[in-house]
């Protein structure tokens, strides 16, 4: 069952890319605490960085620190 969840998911992230016309494939980037788990039944994902969202709200907040001095 797994399995077939993965690759359900797989065609439908490439059948969405391919609906919007991007021109350019994207790079597709799991991320989360499952983003190891996940990337491994799936092709289609170039990257994984499980703390993106993390690092993101790390940067916002040194930003605004800086902007403030």
């Amino acid at each position: 069952m797994c399995e077939n969840f993965f690759l359900q998911a797989e065609d439908g992230i490439r059948d969405l890319v391919r609906s919007r016309g991007l021109g350019a494939p994207p790079t597709i980037i799991a991320t989360g605490g499952d983003a190891t788990l996940i990337s491994a039944g799936l092709n289609i994902i170039q990257a994984v960085e499980p703390d993106l969202t993390l690092r993101g709200i790390q940067f916002i907040g040194q930003e605004s620190h800086d902007f403030h001095k």
